[in-house]
């Protein structure tokens, strides 16, 4: 299991979001079978979105150049849809005190990691590190291209197949994946090599 909150708990204090995740590994642990594992992922720095986005010209305005995404994110703001608020935002101030708030939430995670170890029986909870920020720093490319055009804020399809490499190596590395399908070369004869399809 994967508990992966991206960046979208910016509006709760530090007790509400330690009790909330509290409250979801133990949950997790009373419905898992044993030897599940659950996997914390943090909110990542979502100032990367502005500073990345703000000046190039979003999709709506690309055809006349007219728009880019502080204008895109400066009119979901004034019609209070904007799904990020915090990070979707021209004012830097905003931007860093949502990222204040974002690290202290993610101090939160090893506490709770901790304060539930004695009393969990099914599962093993751990922290995966922050995989978009390893995403961003092995990506050599723009980093606009890790960052979806249309919504501009969520990963773009390149960004979820770097973090889905890096997911999946830190899990190996961590012994979580488990052993490999016993009956992979039956099903290959059957159905031949799909190419991980």
């Amino acid at each position: 299991m994967l508990r992966s909150l991206v960046g979208s708990e910016m509006c709760i204090r530090d007790r509400e979001y330690y009790t909330a995740l509290y409250d979801a590994v133990m949950a997790a642990d009373a419905k898992l079978p044993a030897g599940s594992s659950v996997t914390i992922v943090p909110l990542v720095d979502g100032r990367i979105l502005y500073d990345t986005m703000h000046a190039r010209f979003h999709p709506l305005g690309e055809l006349n150049q007219d728009v880019t995404y502080t204008d895109f994110y400066n009119y979901l703001n004034c019609l209070e849809v904007s799904p990020c608020w915090g990070w979707m935002n021209s004012n830097e101030t905003v931007r860093n005190t949502t990222y204040q708030i974002s690290t202290s939430l993610n101090a939160q995670i090893p506490k709770v990691i901790a304060d539930t170890k004695s009393l969990i029986h099914n599962i093993q909870v751990v922290f995966a590190g922050n995989l978009f920020n390893e995403a961003l720093n092995s990506f050599t490319g723009p980093r606009y291209e890790l960052i979806e055009p249309v919504d501009g804020f969520h990963p773009s399809q390149l960004a979820n197949s770097i973090i889905g490499n890096l997911s999946f190596s830190n899990l190996a590395k961590l012994g979580l994946l488990g052993d490999a399908n016993p009956n992979n070369g039956a099903i290959q004869a059957k159905f031949g090599d799909q190419g991980g399809y």
